[in-house]
């Protein structure tokens, strides 16, 4: 397939291309060759790219872990042109894409940002969360955007899943918004959920739960998932608070 693809490359309109890198990256599958093919011929042709086919390519290149200097700024510039016909699934799919690849485009952001307030009401959980956890990766302190997202999260706060909770409050604390309420429920909805936590979930709620002046919540959650065998890692940023605060002497008694 990958080499029928290569050849056909020329021939490729923008939706085969989309819909050539998103499959790709929905099977895992990394081959260079292709991936720089790809982008050189969807460069070539942004301007056929509809928002949606646009969305899935950056988003497909992010999943792959595949930083293509080029693609990634001319995407930029294509999105920003035609910013106002994109869906909050794919404004949320663009920013963590960005974000991912640690690619930062200020003109970009503040538009994803601005256009988001406007239609935050039609943004599921998941897409607030990836949202505002992209905001917070490349350390951007969108005030209004977090304050809305966090204070929705929290009206809804049962109807979240652990790694939309978790990423949207751990966005709070990255970017140094304490006033949330999402932090202060945070350990007691996981402490009082009966599915056990994925290992990289607890360790960002952990790391969240660490940067508040009351340790006993990550204490609490830390100590409710003691029976699941949680990772020496998932419990590492709750171990470096208590040595940074001087407790490293005292015994924590999880096992």
């Amino acid at each position: 397939i990958t080499s029928s693809s290569l050849e056909q490359l020329p021939s490729f309109k923008a939706q085969d291309l989309a819909n050539t890198a998103w499959s790709f990256a929905t099977l895992a599958e990394h081959n260079e060759p292709l991936l720089a093919g790809i982008a050189e011929a969807t460069v070539s042709r942004l301007t056929e790219f509809v928002p949606q086919g646009l969305s899935n390519t950056v988003w497909a290149y992010a999943t792959l872990s595949y930083l293509h200097d080029r693609l990634m700024k001319a995407s930029a510039s294509q999105v920003l042109a035609t910013v106002r016909q994109l869906k909050p699934q794919e404004l949320s799919n663009t920013a963590w894409a960005f974000a991912t690849l640690a690619v930062y485009d200020e003109h970009l952001f503040d538009a994803i940002a601005a256009l988001s307030l406007e239609r935050l009401g039609q943004f599921t959980l998941r897409n607030s969360a990836n949202l505002v956890w992209s905001f917070a990766t490349l350390s951007i302190s969108h005030t209004p955007l977090l304050t809305s997202i966090s204070d929705v999260a929290f009206a809804r706060i049962n109807e979240l899943s652990p790694l939309s909770l978790t990423s949207t409050a751990w966005a709070c604390a990255m970017l140094e918004f304490w006033d949330s309420p999402l932090l202060n429920c945070l350990s007691s909805r996981l402490v009082s959920l009966d599915s056990p936590l994925d290992d990289g979930v607890l360790c960002m709620a952990l790391w969240t739960l660490a940067g508040l002046e009351d340790l006993e919540p990550a204490f609490g959650l830390a100590e409710s998932r003691a029976g699941s065998k949680a990772s020496s890692m998932s419990l590492s940023p709750l171990l470096s608070a208590c040595e940074q605060r001087g407790y490293a002497a005292g015994e924590l008694r999880i096992s």
